[in-house]
């Protein structure tokens, strides 16, 4: 409960910058938007998602699915850094490079998934 309420007083106070040196200097209000959106960011790293990575990988070392998981944890880091990226240009008025951000994340998500994709059309053949 206290790491929400710290991290959306970051939120609140990155919003309250980004509104009053919006008239006066739109450059660095976007810079300190991403500044606030940069801290909040590194704040959940250290704070939780390295852990569950952690405990996820360790879980599926254990199993059959060892593989998949690695690939699933790609496939989620990059979904998140490709919208992550995608909504800071998008609020600093970049709807173009936005675009372009998702594509890549769409691309890297086909890379990822064609050796598991490679996978199940050989067990669909030998069940054929």
């Amino acid at each position: 409960m206290e790491d929400v309420l710290r991290l959306c007083g970051i939120a609140i106070l990155g919003l309250c910058a980004v509104l009053l040196l919006r008239e006066r200097n739109l450059a660095f209000a976007v810079l300190c938007g991403g500044g606030a959106v940069l801290v909040i960011a590194l704040y959940l790293l250290e704070s939780g998602a390295i852990t569950a990575v952690q405990t996820i990988t360790d879980a599926a070392a254990e199993s059959a699915f060892a593989d998949y998981a690695a690939i699933l944890i790609k496939a989620l880091g990059i979904a998140y850094i490709s919208a992550f990226t995608a909504e800071l240009c998008q609020s600093a008025g970049e709807g173009m490079l936005a675009s372009a951000a998702v594509l890549a994340g769409k691309g890297e998500l086909i890379l990822l998934s064609l050796p598991m994709i490679s996978r199940l059309l050989e067990i669909a053949a030998e069940l054929l």
